[in-house]
């Protein structure tokens, strides 16, 4: 163990910094989990504010790594494939994956098949748009107020209520909203196209 001088974020903005020290934090930010996501597939899986400390030069400090994620390459390859690839445009494709990660299961009806493939593609549409371009700001309002919106309808469902979905989606969904919503508290404008997924099985 090693002490590790630097301020928690909140206390960080209170000093007013600079658009560029903040694109800088972010862009730290966004390095480290999309390298460990894509290269080493674990990740550090609790991302909150209070895991994070700034230094001085502006540098990163990440504390308390007790909860670790790996990553199955029978999640990450379907799971990102959808991010990192044309597949949503193919509706055979994207359900066929969406079976694989039990988001649809065997038993669904044609009905529920098609809901669960428009309410899945949306929200997978939504979750990447900060992958689609090799830029992204994370300031951007709008951006998470739809986020918020869809999540606030999806718990509203009562086809919901009883979870879907293989079970690394807990991980995963919450070390990416995390890692977006510390991202929006900076105000953030970061490259997003600095660690891309491997994607090895034929789509």
């Amino acid at each position: 163990m090693g002490w590790l001088d630097g301020l928690h974020m909140k206390e960080f903005m209170k000093t007013n910094p600079s658009q560029a020290i903040c694109n800088q934090v972010g862009q730290a930010l966004w390095d480290f989990y999309n390298f460990q996501q894509h290269e080493l597939r674990a990740v550090h899986a609790d991302p909150h504010p209070g895991n994070f400390l700034i230094t001085q030069d502006g540098k990163l400090g990440v504390i308390d790594f007790g909860c670790i994620k790996e990553m199955p390459a029978d999640f990450y390859e379907p799971f990102f494939s959808m991010t990192s690839t044309n597949m949503l445009q193919d509706k055979t494709k994207t359900i066929k994956t969406f079976r694989q990660l039990e988001m649809i299961r065997k038993d669904d009806t044609p009905v529920q098949i098609e809901f669960f493939y428009q309410v899945y593609k949306e929200m997978i549409e939504l979750f990447a748009q900060p992958y689609m371009s090799q830029t992204f700001d994370f300031s951007k309002k709008g951006y998470f107020d739809n986020l918020y919106n869809y999540g606030e309808r999806i718990a509203r469902m009562p086809e919901f209520k009883q979870a879907r979905g293989v079970k690394h989606f807990i991980y995963v969904n919450r070390t990416n909203f995390g890692l977006y919503n510390m991202l929006h508290d900076l105000g953030a404008i970061v490259r997003t196209d600095t660690w891309k997924p491997h994607i090895h099985t034929p789509q």
